[in-house]
């Protein structure tokens, strides 16, 4: 993010398994806005906690393994 790279490691579970190969995953991280550079140098008028610098991001999703091709 604003040019800044950083390695991350993203902990992942699986929350869900069904039928034809489908699997729910489920992660959650934090980062701070300040290690990128964003809203380092801005400041609410009246309150200086406006926008944290702790952000939690939490991601869910469901994928489906392809079907194969026919030959």
């Amino acid at each position: 993010m604003h040019g800044i790279v950083k390695e991350m490691i993203i902990p992942f579970k699986v929350t869900g398994v069904s039928k034809n190969y489908v699997i729910g995953f489920s992660g959650a991280f934090a980062l701070k806005r300040s290690d990128y550079g964003i809203g380092t140098t801005w400041k609410h008028t009246t309150d200086d906690n406006f926008i944290a610098d702790d952000i939690e991001i939490h991601v869910d999703f469901w994928t489906r393994k392809p079907k194969k091709p026919a030959d």
